[in-house]
């Protein structure tokens, strides 16, 4: 198994995996360029163990999300 950085889009109880990379820095590039619009789902970067190209287990990091606009928490 290997660690990973996938780009995901999480819409109700579906998750989609939409690309699985060697490096966060290629994540976000292909997240940046392949932005879905918010109302499509929650789309994100994260890691995790993978085989094959498969995700292994239930235990990730999540580090971006790509079509969110930031909020500041105090205004």
């Amino acid at each position: 198994m290997e660690k990973k950085f996938a780009v995901a889009l999480l819409k109700g109880d579906d998750e989609k995996i939409m690309g699985v990379f060697n490096t966060k820095d290629e994540a976000d590039d292909f997240g940046a360029k392949n932005r879905v619009p918010h109302d499509q789902g929650l789309q994100y970067c994260f890691s995790a163990l993978f085989r094959e190209g498969q995700l292994q287990g239930n235990s990730i990091c999540i580090y971006n999300y790509y079509n969110v606009a930031p909020r500041p928490i105090y205004a």
